[in-house]
């Protein structure tokens, strides 16, 4: 069983076979990390687990097996991606290499994803998605996650969904959150973000709703439903799970969380009269 490894109980001491990712869903960039993640659906946990000897020897990455990634995974992949990005840039433990590397990615998705979810065979797009994932990917390895990435792996057991619809909910109440201990950083974000959208929007809050928009992804929120049981499954998965955002620009404790999970349910449930009106 791996559970011993997960809880502690035992470590890893030995390298194994030579290891080789090829990933088919630009997401999360995990195909750069040290990072492996158990799902227990019973309990209703994500365990991760990390040691050197789990960084693969050879990453592939190939635009074309993402080819027939629908428009709606393709969106909420872009989404995941843009949040790992973020967090790792205004992450207490950012430097200069994983601003350089989270910028790149933002500037990467904001200039690309609209385009591969409108046309999911615009190999340029797909291309440059790809590598923003592997940015994003490996930022954060350098900064460890921030709260979106914190709450969003749990949260997205609880909806039944994927990371990056899950991580889409959250991130808008997490950027609120932080927004007065990461102002600086923040309207870099903006900045970069809004100039590859040509957009007139200068709020990192206002390019967000705009990005939803244009990628569809507000319409697969409001089809979502978070309820309060729902918030207390999810801060127990959390606190089972021993995950924390230490490097994360404002302290996160419980009540934090759930003031983030609250506005979370209230902006689904704004997405879902706002579709149904």
């Amino acid at each position: 069983s791996v559970r011993p490894f997960l809880v502690g109980e035992r470590g890893i001491r030995t390298k194994g076979l030579p290891l080789m990712i090829i990933p088919t869903v630009a997401v999360t960039g995990a195909e750069f990390t040290s990072a492996a993640f158990v799902t227990d659906v019973e309990n209703a946990v994500r365990w991760s687990l990390s040691h050197p000897y789990l960084v693969p020897e050879k990453v592939i990455l190939d635009p074309e097996l993402s080819l027939s990634v629908g428009p709606e995974l393709t969106a909420a992949a872009g989404v995941g991606a843009f949040a790992i990005a973020l967090e790792s840039f205004v992450s207490l433990r950012s430097n200069g290499l994983t601003d350089t590397l989270g910028l790149e990615s933002i500037r990467q998705i904001g200039r690309n994803l609209s385009r591969a979810v409108q046309n999911g065979t615009d190999m340029e797009a797909r291309t440059a998605m790809c590598l923003a994932s592997y940015l994003a990917g490996a930022a954060a390895s350098g900064t460890g996650p921030g709260v979106t990435n914190l709450i969003a792996p749990s949260l997205q057991m609880a909806l039944g969904t994927v990371y990056g619809e899950a991580a889409a909910v959250v991130l808008p109440a997490s950027v609120e959150f932080n927004r007065d201990h990461a102002l600086e950083k923040y309207a870099r974000v903006a900045a970069v973000l809004g100039g590859e959208m040509r957009s007139g929007a200068e709020n990192l809050l206002d390019l967000l709703a705009v990005l939803y928009g244009e990628v569809g992804i507000d319409d697969t929120i409001a089809r979502l439903k978070i309820d309060y049981g729902m918030i207390e499954t999810t801060l127990n998965s959390i606190t089972e799970s021993d995950a924390r955002a230490d490097a994360n620009p404002r302290p996160v404790d419980r009540a934090g969380l759930v003031r983030i999970l609250r506005h979370a349910r209230e902006y689904v449930q704004r997405r879902s009269a706002s579709s149904s009106g």
